[in-house]
């Protein structure tokens, strides 16, 4: 890639009502593909702790957010970002 891809936007995702009712914090470790129009697709989850918790609520998120796509000579292409998503009560 001779640029990488950059959010343009990031919907944060929602705090499971059951993870917050029992004081849950955690994280999600995820590699998702950015397509060439710049959308989320095949979202794979790596890791997450405590697993399962905020599983769904990550992949509902990361669906509405947008990037600039990554770019080889000028043309947009589709590339994996792999990023942790933290879940910590306020």
């Amino acid at each position: 890639l001779d640029q990488a891809p950059t959010a343009v936007m990031q919907v944060p995702p929602e705090y499971p009502f059951k993870a917050r009712e029992q004081n849950l914090e955690g994280y999600v470790a995820v590699k998702f593909l950015v397509k060439p129009d710049g959308s989320v697709g095949n979202v794979n989850i790596l890791k997450s702790q405590p697993e399962g918790a905020f599983d769904d609520a990550v992949r509902t998120a990361l669906f509405r957010w947008k990037f600039q796509p990554g770019r080889i000579n000028g043309e947009a292409v589709a590339s994996w970002v792999v990023t942790t998503l933290r879940f910590d009560l306020n």
